[in-house]
């Protein structure tokens, strides 16, 4: 018997060996099997990626999942509409995870904060570029003299947009 309430938020993974019952309760959820005893109701964002892949759409989400020890496992999952001729007869799900690269990227992503925030804190003006000559960048003090309010406007602009190109 298998008894569950999801709220908005929260999420589940069925794991297993082959045979304990992780496609009959995805066939449950997805509405094409159903269960032997009670109900099933299925809302919110699973619904959503369940319609996709029963109308014969491959469907991807990324989620996080904590185990019973608190342990954060990052998870992507793609599920594919298996087809008979023009109807959908099942779906192949797949499951990866991607706790090392989500950490990575979380790190990187910190590390650029840092870079920003010791290139925002100087007295120098910091820019740069690509081949092209397009601004990809620059620090507050610059940003500033270009008469901008956020480094982020710079972005894609060149030299020529500002009251210091040449005439």
């Amino acid at each position: 018997d298998v008894s569950f309430t999801l709220s908005r938020g929260e999420r589940l993974a069925v794991i297993g060996p082959n045979g304990s019952g992780k496609s009959t309760l995805l066939q449950i959820l997805a509405g094409t099997l159903a269960p032997s005893d009670g109900q099933v109701q299925v809302g919110g964002r699973v619904a959503a990626l369940l319609d996709d892949v029963l109308s014969g759409e491959s469907a991807r989400h990324d989620c996080t999942l904590v185990t019973g020890e608190g342990k954060r496992i990052e998870v992507s999952m793609v599920l594919i509409p298996v087809m008979a001729g023009d109807r959908v007869s099942g779906m192949l799900g797949i499951a990866d995870n991607i706790t090392e690269r989500r950490q990575s990227e979380w790190r990187l992503q910190e590390s650029r904060q840092m870079l920003q925030l010791v290139i925002d804190n100087i007295p120098q003006r910091v820019f740069w570029k690509d081949t092209e000559l397009y601004y990809l960048g620059c620090n507050k003090a610059f940003c500033e003299d270009a008469g901008l309010d956020d480094p982020r406007q710079i972005v894609g602009k060149t030299d020529s947009d500002f009251a210091w190109k040449e005439d």
